[in-house]
Order: structure tokens, then sequence, then C-alpha cells
């Protein structure tokens, strides 16, 4: 992504994700990048490779497929719905055009013939067994105003990753008197591993910040939305946190009563001094929104 216009067009994939559902117009996006209508359409394809409305129906169909398997209970044309498609068939339709099955054979299971599904995805492999199980408490948490720097990309491989994006993150903050002990940091995922290719992974590392605080440039601004969450809190060591989600949606939600919405889920950590930031072994909260499970 060019970096002139990275808070641009970070500001329209956060307003995307937040109104995957609604009439997404070119000219409602615009407005968002505060781009002309007439170059903007040109100004995203250069720089994510996509135009701006297959990136939309790609993150539509993403978003349906990540619902199909969380949701087994609501009705497969209820999802499409929700996603942003107008009818069923159109639902149907493009949904095999892009995974290579139907709705409702994805939501069974048969899913090798689907592209997503014929890459390698290190991202879910377990290397570790979890050395201690999850606390998980279900509370409501408020609605937070978050400075962050985004990643577009594979990150599974990359265990320096994670400390170059907060690096990048503090210098702006500390000038800002944004950081101070103990601190909270975020770690959040737009997209869903496996469903998601690597290469078009987001993900965003972010600080809470007042509501008044401008960003620009690589630091952008979002609102992660307040609600019930399920709140997984543990110590996890470098090799173990994907066995930690896996365990979370694998295991506890399944026998919870609780489904997860179509907010993003989240990493939230509380650190009391700058050294224990990048200690061997991390306390986490691995924050999932919930809704009452259906039936």
């Amino acid at each position: 992504m060019a970096h002139s216009y990275s808070d641009r067009l970070n500001r329209v994939f956060d307003y995307v994700d937040q109104n995957l559902g609604e009439d997404l117009t070119l000219e409602t996006l615009a407005d968002v990048a505060c781009l002309s209508k007439f170059h903007f359409g040109r100004v995203f394809q250069a720089c994510t490779g996509e135009t701006l409305f297959q990136c939309i129906r790609r993150l539509r169909l993403e978003r349906a497929a990540s619902l199909l398997l969380a949701r087994p209970s609501e009705p497969v044309t209820g999802i499409g719905l929700a996603c942003g498609f107008e009818n069923p068939s159109a639902f149907t339709r493009s949904f095999r055009g892009h995974f290579g099955v139907s709705p409702t054979e994805w939501r069974n299971g048969n899913r090798s013939s689907s592209p997503a599904y014929e890459r390698p995805n290190r991202t879910l492999m377990i290397r570790d067994e979890l050395v201690s199980e999850p606390i998980v408490t279900v509370s409501q948490l408020p609605e937070t105003d978050v400075a962050y720097v985004r990643h577009v990309g594979p990150f599974a491989a990359d265990p320096d990753l994670f400390e170059r994006l907060y690096a990048r993150l503090f210098r702006w903050a500390a000038p800002r008197g944004l950081v101070s002990y103990p601190l909270t940091t975020y770690c959040i995922y737009h997209d869903s591993p496996g469903i998601t290719s690597d290469e078009q992974l987001r993900l965003s590392v972010g600080l809470p910040v007042p509501s008044t605080v401008e960003t620009a440039g690589e630091v952008g601004r979002l609102r992660l939305a307040g609600g019930r969450y399920a709140v997984a809190t543990v110590e996890l060591g470098p090799t173990e946190f994907a066995a930690a989600w896996m365990w979370v949606f694998g295991r506890w939600l399944s026998e919870s009563g609780y489904e997860p919405d179509d907010r993003p889920a989240f990493e939230r950590y509380t650190a009391l001094t700058g050294q224990a930031m990048h200690g061997e072994r991390q306390l986490v909260g691995i924050c999932v929104p919930v809704r009452p499970a259906d039936g």
C-alpha cells in the first residue's frame, strides 16, 4: 500500500468492515478517503492490486464464510443478506465462484476444492500444547478509540513483525504523551486465516487514545466496538498463540452457549513496565465478541 495514501485507504477499509451489509457506493467511499470520486478508483487499485468493488465483494464473501462456520444454526440465506448480497442466488453464485463450493457445502465441511484451503496455512499450525488453560469470563467491554499501525500480508512466519510494528507506533505515540505505564495495547485481527489469503491478511497493533487525538500517515485511528466479549486470559509463550486461539474457538465456544458475532476479535495486553512488553511469556486477553447462540 503506497505510504502517501495509507491513512486514507485504511480509513476506507475500516469503514467497509463496519458497513459490509450496507450499500457501499463509490461516492461514499471517496468521501471517506477525502479523494475525488474520479480518481479514487484508480488510486485504490494502484495501491491494493484490486478494484474497489472486487475488494468489497471479497470482504463480503470472506465475512460470510466465517459466519457460516461460526453460526451453524443461522440460515444460509440470512447470512448472505447480512453480508450485503441482494438475494440468495447472487450470494450462492458469488460464493461458489470464489470458494469453489456452495455456502451449504462450505458449512458442511466440503471445502477441499476451495482455493482458500489449497494454500498451506502456517497461521493455524499448533507447534506447542498450551502450558495452562485460559480462564474465560464474559464481560461488557467499553467502546475504545485506538491509534494503530497496520500490516497487510503474511505474519505467522515473521517472529519480529510485532516488535517492529509496536516500535513504529510508539515512535509516534511517545512524543505525544500517549505512552505511560501501566499500558494497554491491542493486536486486532481483521480477517480470518484460512479464508483470506496470506497476502491479504490485515492486522493492526494499537493503543487507546482520546477521541480528540489526530492521526495521519501510517498511524490511523479506529473505534473498537463496545459490548459483550468472551475474554480468555492466559500466559503464552511465542509459539502458543495459535493453540490458544484454537482452544477458544474450537473448545470453549462450542460448550459455552455463545457464538461469535461479526465484530473483530483482538488480543489485549497490559504491561506494567516497558520491559514487560518484550518478555518470553506474556499475559494475554483473547477477546472474542459474542452473542447468545441461536437455539
